[in-house]
């Protein structure tokens, strides 16, 4: 982990099989560092004590970011993609359906009726084995187009802060290489963007509207520190619109 880093899910979970050996470090350290200075009891005691509360003090910031980015993240979760996963097999997709999207762990959960199809190569081999390294794949888009996949889940990103209006004028960006090409390919501009451009702008929740700019079915929104984390669901259609 001091090389590749802790990841970036919750929990970072490549440094969590550490703790407890770091754990039992730090208590060694204490107790040598106590022996080396030949203190006696009640001073050690008290040394111990106040390690513990300047401890307590200094990381004080670290628990509070660590806090809210986990409930922030887990607020994400129910909001945007069980969300979108019970949207998806409660009412849109039927058994059989193809799904294709980056974050499939949830989604690919909850629908176990639908094809999940992962476009970043967790799960897909020919995609994992293609030029790039993860999230920066450079394979062709017609390798998903081609399987026709009822939904793609594209996602996008601005700075921001998640859970307000999107500011007019915000430029939303997609999270991806593979994304950002499977977006700007004429396969999918002919069978999945602009398939809504006729539906009103009246609703008042700006991810509707979003919508509607953007050709998609749905946009859900993923609470994220920072900035606003979308999923806008593009349905398949079989004749130009």
């Amino acid at each position: 982990p001091l090389v590749t880093g802790p990841d970036w899910m919750l929990g970072w979970r490549f440094s969590a099989p550490y703790l407890p050996l770091v754990a039992c470090l730090l208590c060694m350290s204490w107790f040598f560092s106590l022996r080396l200075f030949r203190l006696g009891g009640g001073v050690a005691v008290a040394l111990l004590c106040l390690a513990a509360v300047a401890a307590a003090s200094l990381q004080q910031p670290q628990r509070l970011f660590l806090h809210d980015a986990v409930s922030l993240r887990g607020r994400g979760y129910e909001t945007g993609h069980l969300r979108l996963a019970k949207w998806l097999c409660g009412s849109r997709a039927r058994p059989g359906d193809a799904v294709a999207l980056m974050d499939i762990g949830i989604i690919g959960f909850t629908c176990p009726q639908q094809q999940i199809i992962d476009i970043t190569g967790l799960t897909d081999r020919f995609i994992a084995k293609s030029e790039g390294e993860f999230l920066r794949k450079q394979y062709d888009p017609a390798y998903i187009l081609d399987r026709k996949p009822r939904f793609i889940v594209l996602t996008l990103f601005a700075p921001g802060q998640s859970y307000t209006p999107l500011p007019p004028g915000t430029r939303l960006k997609l999270w991806t290489v593979i994304e950002q090409r499977l977006f700007g390919h004429p396969g999918f501009r002919e069978h999945y963007a602009g398939t809504l451009q006729g539906r009103a702008q009246g609703s008042g929740d700006w991810k509707e509207g979003l919508a509607v700019q953007l050709g998609a079915e749905k946009v859900f929104e993923h609470g994220h520190p920072g900035i606003y984390y979308l999923l806008a669901v593009f349905e398949r259609r079989e004749s130009p619109g």
